[in-house]
Parts: structure tokens; sequence; C-alpha cells
């Protein structure tokens, strides 16, 4: 019929297969079945899985019967394994999870699979690891997996502030440039013996370590930039008044109040050391219950002001926080004071910020103060994961408010203070380990 060689040898090929079929159907099957299954190729097995069935049904011959059903039997387990591939490759993308994502494409790899799904698997761990975390994150949010987002959360908080490091771009999360500190103007001028006797330190000190008393708060709260009505003056001069007593209580827990720097000068009741740190403690615990950013803000300040430029600090220091505070300097002091802090009340009210482009939050600006400036690099995990832990999940051994009231804070600071580095890390996991769902949350993604 003018048919090319290859054209007519093909037709030849199929009908010889149709003449087969039709006088020797056990013999065609077979030879079919051998082929779909060298071939892996999902359709072409079933189809010949169908044959095999038709036939069985067909034939009154109880051999040839038996050998549909050996034919069968063979062509269950593979288009079983080939459905396999493809659930879990479904399971695997909806997850998120890296382990299952590679497990399944090397099951497809042996069995010469490929799909929509195994591509876009492919396209997920072509991500970047920040990406990929993120996407990570995104997904357990839209689940409402709350264990698996907060892990991700941390890592992307990691990656953020290693980030900044690599890139040099600290002067964002700097605490001259937060929004709330006072102005060198407002502060300096508060000091009225200061300004009387032409005692006011320069600028750049005002966040540097000082002996003295504060005239007024670090920071300014939210009333000061609202219209002043009488309740808002009152919040204001409430707040003022309590962030001077802080600060007598910071300069007490690490021995920093002196005359003429040798002879401590506190009153008995602010020299004892965990009365001080207890009425820190207290009145961070209570603004952090009552949503008080503007106070959670000065406590944090003025310690990190004492730890800035304390001349006790020694970059080659081995932090020992099991010491007592009458023993211990006052930069060893202040860092206990912050990891107490740290272990009773997070910075901060509100969530972590993971968006890189979004400005900086309290949060991050203790964070990095804390990375830039702890001189004992070994301790510097703990009083980030510390966070973490308070951040997400309160401390058992700290009572928090009941109905609306906050019920006593009764924990010893000493004991505190000398657990700090025993503390458990409690929502982070390593970056090399799985970071898929637990087997408990699984269910949650697949619904």
């Amino acid at each position: 019929q003018g048919l090319q060689p290859l054209e007519a040898m093909k037709q030849y090929i199929d009908i010889v297969a149709r003449v087969t079929d039709a006088f020797r159907p056990e013999e065609a099957i077979e030879t079919e079945t051998s082929a779909a299954i060298e071939s892996l190729d999902k359709h072409r097995i079933i189809n010949a899985l169908e044959r095999a069935n038709e036939l069985k049904h067909q034939t009154g011959d109880m051999k040839r019967a038996q050998k549909y059903e050996e034919l069968i039997a063979t062509l269950v387990p593979v288009i079983e394994q080939l459905e396999k591939v493809d659930e879990d490759a479904e399971i695997a993308l909806k997850c998120v999870s890296k382990s299952m994502m590679k497990a399944v494409l090397k099951d497809a790899a042996t069995l010469k699979q490929d799909s929509e799904t195994l591509r876009n698997i492919k396209d997920m761990l072509s991500l970047d690891e920040f990406s990929f975390v993120k996407a990570e994150y995104e997904r357990a949010l839209q689940v409402h997996d709350i264990e698996r987002k907060r892990h991700r959360e941390i890592r992307l908080m990691q990656y953020k502030y290693q980030n900044c490091q690599e890139l040099g771009n600290k002067d964002k999360y700097s605490i001259s440039l937060l929004g709330h500190l006072r102005s060198y103007e407002q502060f300096s001028n508060a000091d009225f013996r200061a300004r009387v006797f032409g005692r006011i330190p320069p600028k750049e000190k005002m966040m540097h370590f000082t002996t003295k008393t504060i005239a007024t708060s670090l920071t300014s709260c939210e009333a000061e930039h609202t219209i002043v009505l009488p309740e808002t003056k009152t919040r204001i001069n409430k707040f003022k008044r309590e962030a001077k007593a802080n600060f007598k209580s910071v300069l007490a827990y690490m021995g920093d109040k002196t005359r003429g720097g040798r002879v401590p000068i506190c009153k008995p009741k602010a020299s004892d050391a965990n009365s001080a740190a207890l009425s820190i403690l207290k009145r961070g615990l209570a603004a952090y219950e009552s949503g008080d950013d503007d106070t959670l803000r000065e406590l944090y300040l003025q310690i990190l002001k004492q730890l800035s430029h304390n001349p006790s600090a020694r970059e080659d220091d081995n932090i020992d926080m099991s010491v007592s505070p009458e023993n211990s300097s006052s930069y060893v002091n202040g860092l206990a004071l912050l990891a107490m802090m740290l272990s009773v009340f997070p910075a901060s009210t509100h969530p972590y910020e993971t968006d890189l482009s979004k400005e900086a939050t309290f949060d991050d600006v203790v964070v990095m103060w804390i990375l830039d400036n702890v001189g004992d690099k070994s301790i510097v995990p703990k009083f980030i994961s510390v966070l973490h832990n308070t951040k997400y999940g309160s401390d058992p051994d700290i009572p928090k408010s009941s109905n609306g009231e906050m019920q006593e804070l009764d924990i010893d600071p000493v004991v505190l203070r000398s657990r700090f580095l025993q503390q458990q890390v409690k929502f982070e996991i390593d970056p090399s380990a799985d970071s898929g769902p637990t087997v408990t949350n699984v269910e949650l993604y697949l619904k």
C-alpha cells in the first residue's frame, strides 16, 4: 500500500498481536504483562490487569483461569507500588516535609515515575533555605500546627539575625533608632541638679552605664503622643515615677549606686539584691500580663543601658551566674538580671516579625544587642532560647494572673539566676533536623 518499511512493520506487529490475542489470548496477555511491568507504565499495567480480569471471567477452562489469576497477582503489587508513590508524593507536598519529599523522589526514580506532583516537589526542594522554611511556616500556620509554626518561626528569626550580621545592616536594629527612646534634650533637661551644676553627660552617654539614678524614663509612653487629658497626664506621671523607681532597683541589684565611686548608699530595703530583683520581675510580669509594652521597653532598656560600656565587663570572662550578687561584678549581675527578666517576661507582647523587609521590632532590638554585646559567646544562645521559651510558653514555676488579677510572684531570684544556664530549650529544633510535622500532627495537613 505504499507504506514506508517502518510503518508497515508496526502495522504488521499490531495485526499479529491482535490475531494472537484472538486465538491465543493467554499467550498475548502474558507477553503484555511482562512488557507492561518492564515499562513501569502505570496506564499500561492497569490495561493489562483489566484485560486479564476480563479473560479470567470469559474462559470456562480452569487451567486458563488459574493462569490469568497468576498474572493478576503479578500485576497488582506493581500497581500498588506505583500508586503509593503518587500518594506519598501528595502527602509530602501537603506536609511540606523535606525528608518525605526526598524519600518519595528516590522511590519515583527507582520506579521511573514522573508526574506534576513530583515536578512540584523538585521545584520545592530547589528553593533556598529561607524560602523553604517560609513555606513550612506558612503551611503550619494554615493548618494550625502550633508546635511546628513556633519552631519554624524561630528558624526564620535565626535566619533574620544571621542575615543582618552577615550583610552588616545592624543599624536597622539600633537602640538609637528606636521610636520610643526619649530625646537627649528631654532626658537631660529632666535632671535639674545636673543642669544647675553643669554635670549633664554628653549625648552619646545617654545609653551608657552610670552609677547615678535617672531623673526621668529613658523612653516615652504612648500617652505622651496623644491629646493631654487628666487621665493621660496621670498615666505619664505614673510611668515616669515607676521608671525611676525601677532604675534604683537595677542599680541596687548590680551594686552600681555609689557615692564617690566607693560606698553604697542604697537604703536597706533596696540594698537587698533579691528584693531589688523581685521588685523588677514583679513589675515586668505585671506589665506583660496587662499588655503594657511601654513598661516592658523601659525595663529592658534600663538593663541594656547598665550593661553598655560597663567598666567591669571583660570580653574574655566566663560568666558564672551561680555566684551570688554580692560576690559578682556589676556586669555579671547585670547579665544575671537580664537572664531573669527573659525567663519571666518577654521584651514585647507582640508576636515575632519574620519578614525581613518589615521594620525592626523591640524583640529584634534586644536580641541584636545580646548577639553583639555579650562577651561570653557560649551563653548567647541560652539568652535567646530563654526568650523563645517565655514568648511561647510560660515557666510553670512562675505564676500568672487568674481572672484578671495578678498573683504573687513567689520565686527566689537566687534559684532563677542559678538555673538559667540549665534551662532546657523547649521550642527550637536543630537546623539540620527533620522539620516536618510530628506523627501526631500529620493528619492536620491531610484534611
